[in-house]
């Protein structure tokens, strides 16, 4: 295939697109880059790593991803460890990936100029309970939040807004649950808020739970948000998160590891880049340099 080919996914739900007009722009400006674009426009849950897979099926090297980080998860699910180059324009809530890579969020004429020149880098890779993410998955309190904030109109109506009313209204019911947390050879057992595994520093907007991982560093941040009291936790966080995340939290743990397992007494969900998938248990591992990224003025 062409090298100039690129298979672009859109997520037309995602919270900064305008279908038709947006894929048409994306079209229009990944042509006018030299590249010859195929466009698909995902049709629900895991559209996007069906469709990934069958470009690479069908001999696409490089595939573009419109969308958010849960659109972005789906894709590093079909393309992590085959050599295939992703893409990433940002149009989520959040854009956690996108805000790690320093990549340029509300242009779309960067975003495809970066996907034409090509450079890329190699990423870790998560998996927890056999699905992929590139930047975190938790269980606990914050995958409740998740969740509240997909149900019926709260995303489409508010927002990133609905993730922090979310919060205040789950914790105004919510304490802490029994975990039992398997760190590489280590466990811990203790009533815990929730467990954050974190692959890049970025967890969301304004949010930075790992301050010192890094996607390229061969392992997974575990940090831990031990008990305390509902006030204190509003404090910290909202603290944490009017500073755009450069203030640190409190009263929580991080570990370094490779594997980790998650059992919640009574079982909790737990997320993927924002997405909701499951109930606890679950168990998570690194595959490190898995994905080729491309990225800004990075040549690797």
């Amino acid at each position: 295939m062409d090298s100039r080919d690129v298979f672009a996914i859109l997520n037309p739900l995602a919270g900064q697109a305008r279908v038709p007009a947006t894929a048409d722009e994306i079209a229009r400006l990944l042509a006018a880059q030299g590249l010859r674009p195929a466009l698909h426009l995902t049709t629900g849950p895991g559209d996007a790593q069906t469709a990934a897979t069958e470009a690479l099926q069908r001999g696409f090297e490089r595939v573009a991803v419109a969308g958010g980080d849960g659109t972005i998860s789906e894709v590093t699910g079909a393309l992590a460890g085959t050599g295939a180059a992703m893409g990433v324009i940002p149009l989520g809530t959040g854009n956690a990936l996108g805000r790690e890579l320093g990549l340029p969020l509300g242009d779309l004429p960067a975003a495809c100029r970066i996907i034409a020149e090509g450079h890329t880098r190699r990423i870790d890779v998560g998996v927890c309970n056999g699905t992929a993410f590139a930047i975190m998955c938790s269980v606990g309190f914050d995958a409740e939040v998740a969740f509240g904030a997909h149900q019926g109109a709260w995303k489409t109506v508010l927002g990133k807004w609905a993730f922090v009313t979310q919060f205040f209204l789950k914790l105004s019911r919510a304490s802490p649950r029994h975990f039992r947390v398997t760190v590489d050879d280590r466990s811990i057992e203790e009533r815990l808020w929730a467990v954050a595994i974190c692959n890049g520093s970025q967890y969301t907007w304004r949010l930075r739970f790992a301050p010192d991982a890094r996607l390229d560093d061969g392992g997974l941040h575990v940090v831990l948000f031990h008990k305390r009291g509902r006030l204190p936790l509003a404090y910290d966080v909202s603290r944490h998160w009017l500073s755009h995340g450069m203030r640190l939290l409190s009263d929580t743990t991080t570990l370094r590891a490779h594997t980790i397992r998650v059992e919640v007494d009574p079982p909790v969900r737990w997320q993927t880049d924002g997405d909701v998938r499951g109930m606890s248990p679950i168990e998570v591992a690194v595959h490190p340099q898995a994905l080729r990224l491309i990225v800004a003025d990075q040549p690797g």
